[in-house]
């Protein structure tokens, strides 16, 4: 299906909040980071979506970054490629950024390569709603005689992710005090995954 000629823009009020917050406490320049790091990372399902005939329905800006809704009809082997789209950016973006920053020892580089990596990383998680979910899904959908398998295997996946980045998150939370990023998180992609209602891929 060919792209929205106009595509919707909308920012949550959630990351409204967030971006308020971000230059009340004088991190703007970690915003920008987390804004490079994100945009990057979208782009990159962007044209994977774009060499598979999808378009952008939607640009919507959250409290965990970018996010785009799509409108395509692939195969399984073109949900792999475009869900996977999103972390090979990253991936080189944090390569070529670690790259520049010890050619130039900019620290603000060191900290972008950094982020995009762990955007990377992340995402590659075998759990809906994040890539690796959407990559494992669709591998397994492509290879099951039973359609139902793959609503099994995801099921169980995430589960497994989500129960021991809580556990995580919980056990640094009670050792620093002060560190629940990875709590909230794993409270992301549980709500996220409840929401979903079923296990079909959503982009």
């Amino acid at each position: 299906m060919s792209m929205n000629n106009h595509p919707k823009f909308s920012v949550s009020i959630g990351a409204a909040a967030v971006i308020a917050a971000f230059f009340a406490f004088g991190e703007a320049r970690l915003l920008l980071l987390i804004f490079i790091a994100a945009s990057v990372h979208e782009l990159g399902h962007y044209m994977a979506l774009r060499l598979c005939g999808g378009g952008v329905v939607e640009l919507r800006l959250g409290v965990t970054g970018m996010s785009m809704r799509h409108q395509y009809s692939a195969a399984y082997i073109a949900e792999i490629f475009i869900a996977a789209g999103g972390p090979i950016a990253s991936a080189v973006l944090s390569a070529i950024a670690a790259i520049v920053a010890r050619q130039t020892q900019v620290d603000i580089l060191y900290h972008l390569a950094g982020m995009s990596l762990l955007l990377c990383v992340f995402n590659l998680l075998p759990a809906l709603p994040m890539d690796g979910g959407r990559i494992l899904y669709a591998a397994v959908s492509s290879k099951a005689e039973n359609p139902a398998t793959a609503d099994r295997v995801i099921c169980m996946t995430s589960c497994v992710v989500i129960f021991f980045a809580l556990t995580a998150g919980a056990c640094i939370l009670a050792v620093t005090r002060t560190n629940f990023s990875l709590l909230a998180a794993a409270a992301w992609i549980l709500i996220h995954y409840c929401k979903s209602g079923n296990n079909s891929i959503k982009y």
